[in-house]
């Protein structure tokens, strides 16, 4: 009887252990602003291509952003400073429109430039296009 006890404890704390790593490894598409903040990060802090797919529309139109990453990369390879880039100011227009300001941190200075993130929800919402406002 004590060994059936022993396995029944083993097998639910292993089923609450599952549910506590699936929770905290979930990946967030639950809003539009939550998924451009997830893949700003992932494509200049992380740099991971797998990643920003996870939270782009299957034809994203990111070129736009994706320059301005090309241009990060060769400004560090060249010598210069490493740049940290974080969206700030997320404000949701309509439904599926968000306003971000992308700040661009250097230890020479901060840079500030504003784009609109098209998003859809696409089993989960996802970034479709990005475009930077001038």
């Amino acid at each position: 009887m004590a060994g059936l006890a022993v396995i029944v404890a083993v097998v639910v704390a292993g089923g609450i252990a599952l549910n506590v790593y699936d929770q905290q490894t979930k990946i967030d598409r639950s809003t539009p602003t939550v998924v451009v903040t997830q893949l700003v990060y992932e494509m200049f802090s992380n740099r991971d291509d797998e990643a920003v797919a996870r939270f782009s529309c299957r034809k994203a139109e990111l070129g736009p952003l994706r320059e301005l990453l090309s241009g990060i990369k060769a400004q560090e390879a060249s010598g210069g400073p490493n740049v940290k880039v974080t969206a700030e100011a997320l404000t949701l227009s309509g439904k599926s429109e968000v306003h971000a300001q992308l700040r661009l941190s250097a230890p020479t200075g901060d840079g500030i430039e504003n784009w609109i993130f098209d998003t859809a929800d696409q089993d989960g919402w996802r970034v479709c296009a990005a475009r930077k406002v001038t």
